[in-house]
């Protein structure tokens, strides 16, 4: 199923607001975290495509991360389910550089989503 597109502009640097965004998340369930995410992906779909983008980040600061943006996405793409696979690709590759319980845990949850059909705007693993 593909969500309508919606009328979105990107902002100066060419990033793209997530309010219409599909989101994959990842929560880091332990105190102190501040509620941030150890892992997300956000999927948005425009006219002229679907731009993805990626982040996770250990307790212990490595991380990474981009915006909705035409250049870190690797460009617009021509399906919901290519966006999403280049997504949990860039997520896995920063796990497997992660030998601990949190990037074992990052891994499980990027691979799980590999063919993924969910429908939901915002979900949590």
């Amino acid at each position: 199923m593909q969500l309508p597109s919606v009328a979105s502009q990107p902002n100066a640097h060419g990033v793209y607001p997530d309010e219409a965004a599909e989101f994959f998340i990842l929560p880091y369930e332990r105190k102190g975290w501040l509620g941030m995410p150890i892992a997300r992906i956000r999927l948005l779909h425009l006219p002229e495509g679907w731009l993805q983008s990626a982040e996770a980040m250990t307790p212990s600061g490595s991380g990474f991360g981009y915006g909705l943006c035409e250049r870190h996405s690797g460009g617009f793409h021509d399906g919901r389910e290519v966006a999403l696979e280049i997504a949990v690709h860039r997520v896995e590759r920063f796990a497997q550089r992660h030998d601990d319980a949190v990037g074992r845990k990052i891994l499980a949850w990027a691979r799980s989503l590999s063919g993924h059909a969910i429908t939901d705007r915002r979900i949590a693993a």
